[in-house]
């Protein structure tokens, strides 16, 4: 008889549930997600339409799109981080001098940098309802609280949030409070940070008007997506995220599981074949089981590389990364864990845990 489990919705467990989940025996939970790609899809996006971004300039660099955005809104917001800043000469939030200073924040471990309640591994300010930017949380360091508070700003407005549906959605989806105020400065920083934003949101407004739909209907706008699918009378958030951010992304993830399945379940020669188990795919992260021995890494670097070809094909001109980490149990902060492998003259992952 087969044994009998309780199932659930992989994309939508509670972070500190999460961790009930263990692999089978002889086996460790990997995941595999992209690096930002989301913004990767936008920058694919822009650099067709107008030849040239910024976005995918940032991206091509090996630059993370996400700190990128969150080193000029520390600089704005954190009046501790802009002294630090001035005092070295510099009075650019903008400029990569101001950047590499943030990055130089990122192996700091500044824990308790304000304290804060936590819910649900993100921070919620004591006097949540009064407003305010979101001041850290226990257990954040600097560079990830600020690097986290801009994921919302580089997806949000670019999706075609204005002001307003911006505090409802960084409240909702990342438990960040701000004020009007703070949600139109943060979003006049990430124009100057990505300078093609504002193009972009100007040719969904004037390129992508549906012609089939009629002043009464709710959607006014249509666009085609990489694989040639055609979407009808959308609105005009979405639109703007659908075209430049989710779609190409999806259909590439689509893609990449589809090779991924096959690698694993029908080339026999492959080094996955009956050794890993794709259990989930929770937006671009892939999550399951590799067996546990002397390969576990070269695995987990295969399901890499099968997974970045189908994006790069069908995203061209952006570089496509990804990044891989193996856990005993189930965390959503797993990171790539990295030791010395005497036997294999090279770095090995090995299990992350938590301190």
């Amino acid at each position: 008889k087969r044994a009998l489990y309780p199932s659930w919705n992989g994309q939508n467990v509670d972070p500190r549930v999460r961790p009930v989940a263990v692999p089978r025996p002889g086996f460790v939970f990997f995941s595999v997600d992209y690096k930002a790609s989301n913004l990767v899809s936008l920058a694919y996006t822009c650099l067709k339409l107008f030849g040239e971004s910024v976005l995918a300039d940032t991206i091509n660099a090996d630059i993370d799109p996400h700190a990128r955005l969150a080193a000029p809104l520390a600089y704005y917001f954190d009046d501790r981080f802009r002294s630090a800043v001035e005092a070295k000469g510099i009075t650019n939030g903008q400029s990569i001098e101001c950047f590499n200073l943030f990055e130089g924040r990122k192996k700091e471990n500044e824990q308790n940098y304000d304290k804060t309640f936590w819910i649900g591994g993100f921070a919620l300010p004591p006097k949540h309802e009064q407003g305010g930017v979101w001041k850290g949380g226990e257990g954040s360091s600097f560079y990830r609280h600020w690097r986290t508070f801009s994921k919302p700003v580089g997806l949000g407005y670019p999706g075609g949030l204005g002001p307003d549906k911006f505090i409802v959605f960084a409240r909702g989806q990342y438990k960040i409070i701000v004020t009007r105020d703070e949600a139109v400065a943060m979003r006049d920083i990430w124009k100057v940070t990505f300078t093609e934003m504002p193009e972009y949101l100007k040719y969904i407004t004037n390129h992508l008007k549906d012609p089939t739909a009629g002043y009464d209907d709710m959607g006014q706008f249509c666009y085609q997506s990489p694989l040639g699918m055609h979407r009808a009378r959308a609105d005009y958030c979405a639109a703007a995220n659908g075209f430049g951010l989710q779609t190409p992304e999806a259909e590439g993830v689509k893609l990449a599981t589809i090779a991924l399945q096959k690698e694993i379940y029908a080339n026999k020669k492959s080094i996955l074949y009956g050794h890993t188990r794709c259990i989930s795919l929770i937006h671009d992260e892939f999550f399951g089981e590799v067996r546990e021995d002397d390969y576990t890494t070269e695995r987990v670097e295969e399901i890499q590389r099968i997974i970045q070809a189908p994006m790069s094909k069908l995203l061209p001109g952006v570089k496509v990364g990804t990044t891989g980490c193996i856990s005993r149990r189930w965390y959503k902060l797993a990171d790539p864990v990295w030791q010395f492998c005497a036997k294999k003259g090279r770095n090995i992952l090995v299990p992350w845990e938590p301190k």
